[in-house]
């Protein structure tokens, strides 16, 4: 079943929509049947695959969390998904998760690129026992509306690993005495690079003074990021930080002048991106466009001398998720679901060029 490339690796793809014509209907049936190496197309589909677990190499791709030029009413989505043991060297893209987690445990060498976290969080598991290293987090957009636990990663001990290119928006409902950091842990070997975390708020007048901070207890390497607030109470962005080493970011608190972040940074400054935000609210909004204009500080302000912020370290961000050179597949069908051993799957695919 599915198509050899590269020796003995195979491609196979996954729709739960009626009568579609794909080699699986269930995620979870595809990876449990897949070996070490394989490709997983996943299609956009009206329903939820549901919790997938995750235990050999293999290189998993949705359309994109939303549906683009084809199927724009459905999405490629999952709940829970746990890394494990054995998925050292997997690949997870162009996914929605749905108000869910991410969880990593016992393994190394990931890359989570381009998938949205629609209410959802990441969780590195470190303990004596279990060692997380060189996870890559990249592109991606994590989307928090809730109320009091608005933590969107728990970085733990995790060691060697890169959060880069993220855009992060926290938009509190409500907020009281139980606050969360955005980001949780991490130690000096890993580096939170080029994201921009966004604040919003509604019911402030429900806010307590003790406001959930940007991090807490880390003491990551910080550098070329934007960190914007529209709270009301916002005092600073790194209250429990002491030990994090933070370079080349820009602050900026719509209401409020926090305490400056230490180091080099560009403490209480308006970015300037290419959509005006001096007077309105940063929402989620797919018609944004965050990159940098030529007269902001953060233009080739990096410590690489590339942008701070999301487009900083020659990476091309998309609202849309989309992966930056690869054309966008406008029809993508199996002709011949059925092969025989020795056979041909015939693939038809129809794509138009990357707008970048």
């Amino acid at each position: 079943m599915g198509s050899t490339l590269f020796g003995l690796s195979k491609t196979v793809t996954v729709d739960n929509t009626r009568f579609a014509k794909a080699n699986y209907d269930n995620l979870q049936t595809a990876i449990n049947n897949s070996s070490s190496g394989d490709s997983i197309i996943v299609m956009p589909s009206f329903d939820n695959y549901g919790r997938i677990t995750i235990t050999k190499k293999l290189f998993i791709y949705g359309r994109g969390p939303h549906g683009h030029k084809v199927s724009e009413d459905k999405q490629t989505k999952v709940s829970d998904v746990d890394f494990g043991t054995g998925s050292d060297g997997s690949i997870f893209q162009g996914i929605m998760l749905e108000s869910s987690r991410m969880k990593f445990e016992s393994c190394s060498n990931i890359f989570i690129i381009n998938n949205f976290f629609n209410g959802s969080y990441l969780e590195l598991v470190t303990n004596w026992y279990s060692k997380i290293s060189n996870i890559t987090i990249k592109g991606n957009i994590f989307w928090q509306s809730m109320g009091t636990k608005s933590v969107a990663l728990v970085v733990g001990d995790a060691y060697y690993c890169r959060f880069t290119n993220n855009f992060f928006m926290n938009h509190i409902t409500w907020a009281g005495g139980d606050q969360w950091a955005i980001v949780k842990g991490g130690n000096s070997t890993n580096y939170f690079m080029n994201n921009l975390m966004v604040e919003t708020e509604t019911n402030a007048s429900y806010r307590y003074n003790d406001q959930p901070d940007f991090f807490e207890n880390s003491n990551m390497e910080i550098y070329n990021n934007i960190f914007w607030s529209d709270a009301p109470n916002r005092t600073r962005f790194d209250t429990t930080s002491t030990g994090a080493n933070f370079k080349n970011n820009i602050t900026y608190s719509r209401s409020t002048n926090p305490v400056a972040l230490s180091g080099n940074n560009y403490n209480d400054t308006l970015p300037g991106f290419e959509t005006d935000f001096s007077s309105k609210k940063i929402d989620f909004d797919l018609t944004y466009d965050f990159r940098l204009k030529s007269s902001s500080v953060g233009k080739n302000g990096g410590t690489d001398t590339t942008d701070v912020g999301l487009y900083g370290g020659g990476f091309w961000f998309d609202m849309m998720t989309k992966t930056s050179g690869v054309p966008n597949i406008e029809e993508f069908e199996i002709l011949n679901p059925i092969v025989r051993k020795g056979g041909t799957l015939k693939v038809k695919v129809a794509a138009r060029k990357p707008a970048h």
